[in-house]
């Protein structure tokens, strides 16, 4: 079975900046290698509250400890819709990256 991890936000990375004027400086995330822009709403950068990055983690550790099967055993599967050849799913192969049909 293969199993294809994709970023759900790609090239984004989520800060945390401290409360005070002096903290909150840009300056050293703009000028720092690989980063193209900052998201800004107007001109004030974005916020995300700390519920939503909880959820993010935590649907992440969900999806990772159990991946959504794309076929049930004893499924039938069309493999070619021309001549209408369909094989039946017996399961993962665990000794290749391919399935059992």
């Amino acid at each position: 079975m293969v199993i294809a991890n994709e970023p759900l936000f790609p090239r984004c990375l989520f800060i945390r900046l401290g409360q005070g004027h002096a903290d909150q400086s840009w300056d050293p995330i703009r000028s720092t290698k690989g980063v193209s822009q900052l998201v800004r709403f107007g001109v004030s950068p974005a916020k995300v509250h700390d519920d939503l990055i909880d959820q993010l983690r935590a649907t992440e550790v969900a999806v990772q400890s159990k991946p959504e099967r794309l076929f049930t055993e004893g499924e039938s599967i069309c493999v070619d819709p021309t001549v209408k050849r369909t094989m039946v799913y017996t399961g993962p192969n665990f000794y290749a990256d391919d399935v059992m049909v």
